[in-house]
């Protein structure tokens, strides 16, 4: 009940590149979900365009952030990528300066820089006056930015599962529409290569969404009875989320009184 994105629209992601006849194409990006310590884990889920061709968990009980981040550049570098979003809610906000880091010894060392951009899903929602789902405005439909990457991934799978059985239900009857999109609107899962695809799909159907008071959507990724009871955080996923997830805004200072009283300081004679 409440199910995001259902098992059977996972499902129809599976090779669906294969099936309906598209080679992968474009930038290679990663999506890097940090472990908050404890029993949670560490993941990455990546590839070209919008296929997920890499997916990969480990432990991050008895090893800091530093070490984690030098993993992901492995990764990065084993399958030629040179972009990564990162989550830097929580712990992960070390990882901008541990990357600074490792790029600087990359540099000395001439290879060549991998780039890391921030993704907070506790933000503000993004284009707040589009609409995500048509009709309403996206400031008033998310309650945060966390519940609109979640909805829009649910809308990659859900084109994904119309094409996907439009096509198969075409060949059994040619008069069957193909309810075709824009390639880059899908998602693709690579099933060849990487492990316990199960879990990821398990996982991606885990979160749960609801209408709070407002009226906004929330997004639970660890649904449960209480908080014993409540499932594991479904790092693999969420690696997927961040990997999809709308590019970072640059924000602009807002202009006020207070700043522009310490700008004319510096005007005043003999002020160092």
């Amino acid at each position: 009940e409440g199910t995001l994105i259902p098992q059977d629209w996972v499902k129809a992601a599976f090779n669906a590149f294969e099936v309906l006849g598209i080679a992968p194409s474009g930038e290679k990006v990663l999506g890097f979900d940090v472990a908050d310590g404890g029993k949670d884990k560490n993941a990455v889920a990546g590839g070209q365009g919008v296929e997920i061709s890499i997916c990969e968990e480990w432990s991050g009980k008895g090893s800091d952030i530093f070490a984690s981040t030098e993993r992901v550049f492995t990764i990065a570098q084993e399958h030629g990528i040179r972009r990564v979003r990162y989550d830097g809610d929580g712990l992960g906000a070390g990882v901008k300066g541990d990357s600074r880091q490792i790029n600087q010894r990359r540099h000395r060392e001439g290879k060549p820089a991998i780039s890391f951009e921030i993704y907070r899903g506790s933000d503000e929602v993004m284009d707040p006056d589009g609409e995500d789902v048509p009709g309403r405005k996206n400031i008033d439909y998310f309650a945060n930015r966390k519940a609109q990457e979640w909805w829009r991934l649910r809308t990659r799978f859900l084109k994904t599962w119309r094409w996907v059985t439009s096509v198969q239900k075409n060949k059994i009857d040619p008069n069957h529409p193909v309810l075709r999109c824009e390639p880059h609107e899908i998602i693709s899962i690579r099933t060849a290569g990487i492990a316990d695809v199960q879990q990821l799909a398990a996982e991606l159907s885990q979160p749960t969404f609801k209408s709070r008071e407002d009226g906004k959507i929330i997004v639970d990724k660890a649904p449960g009875d209480s908080k014993t009871e409540r499932m594991p955080s479904p790092n693999k996923a969420d690696a997927v989320v961040i990997r999809f997830a709308m590019g970072v805004t640059p924000t602009m200072p807002k202009i006020t009184t207070g700043l522009l009283n310490r700008a004319k300081a510096f005007k005043r004679p003999g002020y160092r």
